[in-house]
C-alpha cells in the first residue's frame, strides 16, 4: 500500500511537471515613425533600426516587447520638434492585451523639469496614481514645485489608439524583417 502511494505521488508530480510551460524569452521589436512618407515602420534587426533612424532623423521612436507569446509592453518616445521637451510612455499590458498602466516621463528644458507620472488604465480610462517632479539639472525632487508647461501629448487606453497598431495583427512575424503601415490618423 506505501508503495503504490509513493507511485501515485511520483505519477502526479511527474504529469504536473510536464504541464508546465516554459516560459518564452521575450523579444522586442523596434519602431520609428518616418515624417516623409508617414508611415511607422517595425524592425526586428537594431542594425537597420538604427541606420533608418540616423537617416530619417526620426522624432517618434519605440519598442514593442513580446513576452510569452503576446504583447506585455509598448514603449513610446517622442521629441518635440524644437528639441526642447520629450515624452517617454512606457505602456503594460496584460495577456488579454488591454493597457493596465502607464509609466510617463518628461523632460522639459524650460523650466529645467522632469515629470514622472503613473498610471493606472482601467475600463479604458486613465487615473493619476503617483506624480514625481524633479529639477532637470540637479535629481533633487520638487517639493513645491511651480506650474509649468507640459507638452499635450495623448494618453492610450486601448492598443487600437496606437497609429501603428495595425502592425499588431502580423504577431510575431514583426520579431523578423521590416514591416510598414501608413499612418491612419496623426496621433495628436
Amino acid at each position: 500500500m506505501r508503495h503504490q502511494s509513493s507511485v501515485l505521488a511520483v505519477l502526479l508530480l511527474l504529469g504536473s511537471a510536464l504541464t508546465v510551460k516554459a516560459a518564452l524569452p521575450s523579444r522586442e521589436v523596434l519602431l520609428l515613425e518616418n515624417d516623409a512618407t508617414r508611415q511607422w515602420c517595425a524592425y526586428g534587426s537594431e542594425t537597420r533600426w538604427k541606420k533608418d533612424r540616423d537617416r530619417t532623423e526620426a522624432l517618434a521612436v519605440g519598442s514593442v516587447t513580446y513576452a510569452d507569446g503576446h504583447i506585455a509592453q509598448i514603449t513610446v518616445t517622442e521629441e518635440g520638434e524644437s528639441g526642447d521637451w520629450i515624452v517617454k510612455d512606457q505602456y503594460s499590458l496584460a495577456r488579454t492585451g488591454d493597457i493596465t498602466s502607464l509609466l510617463r516621463r518628461i523632460h522639459v528644458l524650460p523650466g529645467r523639469r522632469s515629470v514622472t507620472i503613473r498610471y493606472r488604465i482601467c475600463k479604458r480610462k486613465a487615473i493619476e496614481t503617483a506624480r514625481v517632479e524633479k529639477d532637470l539639472s540637479t535629481g533633487a525632487v520638487l517639493t513645491r514645485p511651480e506650474a509649468i508647461w507640459l507638452p499635450d501629448y495623448p494618453i492610450r487606453t486601448r492598443v487600437e489608439q496606437f497609429p501603428y497598431a495595425a502592425m499588431f495583427k502580423l504577431g510575431q512575424r514583426l520579431l523578423s524583417g521590416r514591416h510598414c503601415v501608413s499612418e491612419a490618423a496623426r496621433k495628436h
